[in-house]
Protein backbone atom coordinates (compact mmCIF):
# COMPACT_ATOMS: atom_id res chain seq x y z
CA UNK A 1 0.00 0.00 0.00
CA UNK A 2 1.54 3.33 -0.94
CA UNK A 3 2.01 5.43 1.88
CA UNK A 4 2.44 9.61 1.79
CA UNK A 5 1.07 12.69 3.05
CA UNK A 6 -0.54 15.48 1.21
CA UNK A 7 1.39 18.11 0.23
CA UNK A 8 0.92 21.65 1.48
CA UNK A 9 0.83 22.76 -2.11
CA UNK A 10 -2.81 20.09 -2.44
CA UNK A 11 -3.86 21.90 0.66
CA UNK A 12 -3.28 25.49 0.03
CA UNK A 13 -5.05 24.53 -3.25
CA UNK A 14 -8.44 23.87 -1.20
CA UNK A 15 -10.72 25.68 -1.59
CA UNK A 16 -12.98 24.45 1.64
CA UNK A 17 -12.44 22.39 4.58
CA UNK A 18 -14.06 19.45 2.26
CA UNK A 19 -11.31 19.99 -0.45
CA UNK A 20 -8.62 19.80 1.98
CA UNK A 21 -9.45 16.89 3.54
CA UNK A 22 -10.54 15.26 0.22
CA UNK A 23 -6.62 15.67 -0.46
CA UNK A 24 -5.37 14.68 2.75
CA UNK A 25 -7.55 10.98 2.81
CA UNK A 26 -6.15 10.77 -1.17
CA UNK A 27 -2.73 10.96 0.48
CA UNK A 28 -3.07 8.50 3.68
CA UNK A 29 -3.87 4.74 4.24
CA UNK A 30 -7.74 5.44 4.78
CA UNK A 31 -9.96 3.87 2.96
CA UNK A 32 -12.54 4.76 0.47
CA UNK A 33 -15.32 4.21 3.06
CA UNK A 34 -13.68 5.94 5.52
CA UNK A 35 -12.87 8.23 3.38
CA UNK A 36 -16.54 8.66 2.22
CA UNK A 37 -17.69 8.93 5.40
CA UNK A 38 -15.65 11.51 6.48
CA UNK A 39 -16.72 13.71 3.37
CA UNK A 40 -20.20 12.88 4.64
CA UNK A 41 -19.50 14.49 7.96
CA UNK A 42 -17.86 17.67 6.51
CA UNK A 43 -20.41 18.40 3.91
CA UNK A 44 -23.33 18.18 6.21
CA UNK A 45 -21.41 20.08 9.23
CA UNK A 46 -20.75 22.69 6.27
CA UNK A 47 -24.51 22.44 5.56
CA UNK A 48 -25.91 22.55 9.34
CA UNK A 49 -23.23 25.93 9.33
CA UNK A 50 -24.96 27.33 5.81
CA UNK A 51 -28.50 26.53 7.92
CA UNK A 52 -27.48 27.89 11.48
CA UNK A 53 -26.11 31.03 9.57
CA UNK A 54 -29.72 31.67 7.78
CA UNK A 55 -31.42 30.63 10.68
CA UNK A 56 -29.71 31.71 13.71
CA UNK A 57 -28.20 28.81 16.39
CA UNK A 58 -29.04 25.46 16.07
CA UNK A 59 -31.10 23.51 18.05
CA UNK A 60 -29.44 21.81 20.80
CA UNK A 61 -30.73 18.41 19.71
CA UNK A 62 -29.69 19.30 16.17
CA UNK A 63 -26.20 19.82 17.29
CA UNK A 64 -26.12 16.61 19.93
CA UNK A 65 -26.87 14.21 16.71
CA UNK A 66 -23.99 15.91 14.78
CA UNK A 67 -21.36 15.25 17.52
CA UNK A 68 -21.97 11.61 18.00
CA UNK A 69 -21.57 11.22 14.27
CA UNK A 70 -18.25 12.72 14.78
CA UNK A 71 -17.55 11.00 17.83
CA UNK A 72 -18.40 7.35 15.81
CA UNK A 73 -16.31 8.44 12.88
CA UNK A 74 -13.61 9.22 15.00
CA UNK A 75 -13.76 6.10 17.33
CA UNK A 76 -13.92 4.13 14.46
CA UNK A 77 -11.26 5.22 12.88
CA UNK A 78 -9.08 4.77 15.96
CA UNK A 79 -9.96 1.47 16.41
CA UNK A 80 -8.99 0.74 12.88
CA UNK A 81 -5.95 2.75 13.47
CA UNK A 82 -5.20 0.68 16.85
CA UNK A 83 -5.84 -2.38 14.88
CA UNK A 84 -3.27 -1.83 12.14
CA UNK A 85 -0.80 -0.49 15.09
CA UNK A 86 -1.42 -3.89 16.80
CA UNK A 87 -0.48 -5.61 13.53
CA UNK A 88 2.82 -4.15 12.40
CA UNK A 89 3.73 -4.34 16.20
CA UNK A 90 3.26 -8.04 15.65
CA UNK A 91 5.22 -8.48 12.47
CA UNK A 92 7.67 -6.52 13.49
CA UNK A 93 8.32 -8.91 16.02
CA UNK A 94 8.11 -11.73 14.32
CA UNK A 95 10.56 -9.68 11.84
CA UNK A 96 13.28 -9.53 14.35
CA UNK A 97 12.64 -13.19 15.56
CA UNK A 98 13.60 -14.26 12.16
CA UNK A 99 16.87 -12.02 12.09
CA UNK A 100 17.85 -13.14 15.67
CA UNK A 101 17.34 -16.77 14.22
CA UNK A 102 19.52 -15.81 11.24
CA UNK A 103 22.10 -14.24 12.74
CA UNK A 104 22.43 -17.08 14.88
CA UNK A 105 22.43 -19.82 12.51
CA UNK A 106 25.46 -17.18 10.21
CA UNK A 107 27.24 -16.94 13.44
CA UNK A 108 27.19 -20.68 14.04
CA UNK A 109 28.39 -21.61 10.75
CA UNK A 110 31.19 -18.99 10.56
CA UNK A 111 32.39 -20.38 14.10
CA UNK A 112 32.51 -24.29 12.35
CA UNK A 113 33.78 -23.44 9.29
CA UNK A 114 36.82 -21.44 11.48
CA UNK A 115 37.43 -24.82 13.57
CA UNK A 116 37.62 -27.05 10.54
CA UNK A 117 40.04 -25.22 9.71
Amino acid sequence: MKKGGASMLQLQGAKNLAQALGSMVQASMLSTADASRLTALVQSSEDSEDDADELGAPAAAVYESHSGNIVDTLTDLLDKAEEQLDALRKKETQNVHAFEMLQQSLKDEIKYAQQDF
